[in-house]
C-alpha cells in the first residue's frame, strides 16, 4: 500500500496523486490518500482532488489512518511519528522529501509499503505511467455556459493561455520569500517568442490580479480576461488552460498542471527560468522539452 499525505492546492495535490499512482502502479498496490492536514488547516480550497477529477484512491482522514497505522495515527502521537519515521528507516515504510536534493532518485527508493511526504515536483516520477494519470485526471463536472463559450472560443483560435499568479505569492512574506513573483520582464520576453514562433496567436489572460496585468504587461495580440471563476470553481481555469495550444506558465503548479492537461501536444510551453528563489531547491519542475524565459 503506497500512502501519500496530500498537502497545497490543486497543483500540489496533482503531483503527489501522480507519484502516488505511479509508485501504486508500479508496485500493484493500492494508492490510499492521507487528508487530514486538511483538517487542521484550511490550505487554499482544501483538498479538491476527488472533487474535481476521477481519481482511484482511498481517502483517510484521522480516522482512516488509525484504521492503517493504530494507534500510531492518534493526532498527537502521528506528527512524531512521520518526523522520526524517515529518520528511524530512511527509505523503508517513511520517506520525507528533501527539497534540497533532487527528486527523481526517490523513484527507486520506495517501497510497495510506503507512507510518503513531498511535494514531487517533476515529471519524470510519473512518466511511465502518463496514460494512465491523463485518464484519471479527467474533470468530473460540465462546463458552465459561461465557461462553454470561453472553451469554444479557446478551441476556435490559436490560443495562449497566459497565468499570472500573485495573490498569496504578493500578500504572504513567507510564500514570497519561496516563490517570488514572475517580473513582467518575464511575460514581456514570453510574449517576444510567442511573436517569433507562433506569428500572431490570441491570449487568453488567467489572473487572481487582472488590474496589475492589465497596468504593467502590454500584450500585443489579441487578448481576452478569463475572470469569472472563483473559489471553489477556480479549478475551471485550469480546464480552460488544458484546451489552449500554447501556454505561458506563472512559477506555479496550478498552470503547470493547464499546460500538462493540454489534449491538443502544446506548440509551445513557456516557464519561467527559475520556479524558486532558493535556487538550492531543486528545480526540475520545469520537463526538458519547455522553453525557460
Amino acid at each position: 500500500m503506497i500512502v501519500m499525505r496530500m498537502l497545497g492546492g490543486l497543483g500540489n495535490q496533482m503531483f503527489q496523486y501522480a507519484f502516488g499512482r505511479a509508485l501504486a502502479s508500479h508496485h500493484g498496490v493500492p494508492l490510499c490518500l492521507d487528508v487530514s492536514a486538511y483538517d487542521a488547516h484550511q490550505m487554499h480550497n482544501g483538498f479538491e482532488l476527488s472533487r474535481v477529477f476521477c481519481i482511484d484512491a482511498r481517502i483517510l482522514d484521522q480516522r482512516g489512518l488509525q484504521d492503517v497505522y493504530g494507534w500510531m495515527a492518534r493526532p498527537n502521537i502521528w506528527r512524531w511519528v512521520r518526523w522520526i519515521g524517515p529518520r528511524l528507516f530512511p527509505f523503508a515504510r517513511f520517506l520525507s522529501q528533501d527539497t534540497t536534493r533532487p527528486v527523481l532518485p526517490y523513484k527507486a527508493l520506495c517501497p510497495a509499503r510506503c507512507y510518503l511526504e513531498g511535494y514531487w515536483q517533476c515529471e519524470d516520477l510519473f512518466a511511465d505511467y502518463d496514460a494512465e494519470i491523463r485518464r484519471e485526471f479527467v474533470f468530473r463536472e460540465d462546463l458552465s455556459v459561461e465557461n462553454l463559450n470561453w472553451a469554444q472560443k479557446i478551441q476556435s483560435v490559436e490560443s495562449v493561455s497566459m497565468h499570472v499568479r500573485r495573490g498569496d505569492y504578493a500578500s504572504n512574506a513567507k510564500t514570497l520569500a519561496t516563490h517570488g513573483l514572475c517580473s513582467s520582464d518575464y511575460y514581456k520576453s514570453a510574449l517576444k517568442l510567442l511573436t517569433e514562433k507562433l506569428g500572431s496567436p490570441v491570449v487568453f489572460v488567467f489572473s487572481d490580479d487582472p488590474e496589475w496585468v492589465r497596468a504593467n504587461i502590454d500584450i500585443p495580440f489579441e487578448h481576452y480576461f478569463v475572470t469569472n471563476n472563483h473559489g471553489s470553481n477556480s479549478y475551471c481555469d485550469m480546464r480552460l488552460m488544458s484546451l489552449c495550444k500554447s501556454h505561458i506558465i506563472a512559477n506555479s503548479s496550478f498552470s503547470w498542471w493547464g499546460a500538462w492537461l493540454s489534449n491538443n501536444q502544446p506548440e509551445l510551453v513557456i516557464a519561467p527560468r527559475r520556479w524558486f528563489v532558493d535556487e538550492s531547491l531543486a528545480q526540475e519542475i520545469v520537463p526538458d522539452h519547455w522553453v525557460k524565459a
